[in-house]
């Protein structure tokens, strides 16, 4: 789908994506807790940071010159094996613009523009975000999923995710 551009969020655009994260909070509130302010605004406790830390990417998702939607990577290491990734923090299409592939380019983009190994989570109770996620990722090379707690949250059924890892597909090398 080339209508669909995935764009680097420049730290003017923070207000526009902050915005659309409270709709995105509202909706993920349906499967866990999130907090609020007094006045009932969604907190996103590690926003600022994708506008002051070399290791978070915000990215903007335009469809036919509009905004749909955002995501957020940000750069990991898993604290046991030592292995480095690439995380999918956020993802989130604006619900007119879903269901028409949007969300599997803007996807497709984000994995081509920066080739790592990727890990890409989605809570169990999110019946919607994994069928999604199925489908995006099952054509890809290099797919494994696990479905784990989150270290913090052990006993909480409502923390159960899925978890997909995606590993980069080796460069044939000449003969």
């Amino acid at each position: 789908m080339n209508s669909v551009r995935l764009v680097s969020a420049q730290a003017e655009q923070a207000g526009l994506i902050k915005m659309m994260m409270q709709r995105y909070l509202a909706e993920f509130a349906e499967f866990t807790d999130v907090e609020t302010t007094v006045d009932g605004q969604f907190i996103y406790l590690y926003f600022d940071h994708y506008w002051q830390s070399t290791d978070r990417y915000p990215y903007i998702i335009f469809f036919q010159d509009q905004i749909v939607g955002f995501c957020l990577v940000r750069d990991d290491q898993d604290p046991v094996k030592g292995l480095r990734y690439k995380e999918l923090a956020e993802f989130f299409i604006e619900e007119p613009y879903r269901r028409q592939g949007i969300g599997e380019a803007a996807f497709s983009q984000l994995i081509n523009l920066q080739p790592d190994v990727w890990r890409v989570s989605v809570l169990e109770a999110n019946r919607v975000g994994r069928d999604f996620w199925n489908k995006v990722l099952a054509p890809l090379a290099g797919i494994s999923k696990e479905v784990q707690f989150p270290a913090d949250q052990k006993s909480n059924i409502r923390s159960l995710e899925h978890v997909y890892w995606l590993k980069p597909v080796a460069e044939p090398q000449p003969g």
